[in-house]
């Protein structure tokens, strides 16, 4: 858009099209007619969410993701999912050992022991 030479007022709604999860909830939640240029959107952007860059964990960290008393299998597996997002050398034997670990006795978990998946992605087929 700086190429083309777009205004400010451009640059900004273009900018907002890009956001996602977090960053779209922090740009919704901007009160209306309280930016008044780019740069300035551009420096909250960057203020709100520099410190926020997440530090790797080792891929051990997965096996500490446990399912909670009244999680469901879904928002566990949801959970897991994105807790995996922040592993260093993520691997998928691991990450299958750690999802099967975690869960909590239930027939589910009976049920998928016995032909258990090869990978995670079967494992949340499964699910």
């Amino acid at each position: 858009m700086q190429i083309q030479t777009a205004m400010d007022a451009m640059m900004c709604r273009g900018f907002s099209i890009t956001l996602i999860g977090s960053a779209w909830s922090w740009y919704r939640q901007l009160k209306p007619n309280s930016i008044g240029s780019f740069t300035e959107l551009s420096r909250l952007f960057l203020t709100q969410f520099i410190s926020g860059k997440r530090s790797r964990k080792p891929n051990s960290y997965l096996l500490t993701i446990r399912q909670g008393l009244k999680e469901s299998l879904k928002d566990y597996i949801a959970r897991f999912n994105e807790e995996a997002l922040q592993v260093e050398d993520y691997d998928d034997k691991m990450a299958l050992a750690a999802v099967f670990y975690g869960l909590k006795e239930e027939r589910f978990t009976f049920s998928i022991g016995k032909n258990p998946p090869k990978t995670l992605a079967d494992f949340i087929a499964k699910a």
